[in-house]
């Protein structure tokens, strides 16, 4: 039978950044669910998901995720309202032209990481079968900025806390070099 799980590895990865990491992405996860709510965004549980696979590990590459979700959400809600209010198909059969469309795009552009998300966004715009006009585009508008928001508001709590107590531990690090060398002399 083969080992699927390694708890050497499990046990491994209970490390601070890990931890922090989880936390972060938690943190960003509720505060995009509550604020879509408050914000009365339809399906507003959905942001925390965009929140989710948005967080990254660096700045810069959440900043990356967030500019090719902007432009594959455009595509995505463009299929999805071609195969609706153009070509005129039923929900259904809209949505299986719209996904296989974007998962083509999504691929021949090479930016999977994005996919998930136009699922999500795909399946919210096909769900209550809502004619697409102005208020269907402002709500998914909203539910995207809101998640994407969260996630930068996350990178940034959570980095600037990370980087003060990184700036605390290389100051006692310092503090404790110079006062050995002042003790050597």
């Amino acid at each position: 039978m083969m080992n699927f799980i390694n708890w050497t590895d499990i046990k491994n990865n209970f490390k601070k950044d890990r931890i922090m990491f989880a936390i972060r992405i938690i943190t960003g996860v509720l505060i995009s669910i509550f604020a879509a709510d408050l914000l009365h965004i339809d399906f507003a549980p959905s942001t925390g998901v965009i929140t989710l696979l948005t967080v990254d590990e660096t700045k810069r590459d959440t900043f990356r995720k967030i500019v090719l979700r902007i432009i594959s959400f455009l595509y995505t809600y463009l299929f999805a309202w071609l195969t609706i209010e153009v070509f005129k198909l039923d929900y259904t059969s809209g949505f299986a032209i719209a996904i296989a469309a974007v998962t083509f795009l999504t691929f021949l552009l090479r930016w999977d990481i994005t996919l998930s998300v136009n699922c999500v966004i795909l399946i919210q715009l096909f769900l209550d079968n809502k004619a697409f006009n102005m208020n269907l585009f402002l709500n998914e508008t909203g539910r995207l900025v809101i998640g994407l928001l969260s996630a930068v508001l996350v990178n940034e709590i959570f980095r600037a806390r990370y980087d003060s107590e990184e700036l605390e531990k290389k100051l006692e690090t310092k503090d404790d070099q110079i006062n050995s060398k002042t003790q050597k002399k």
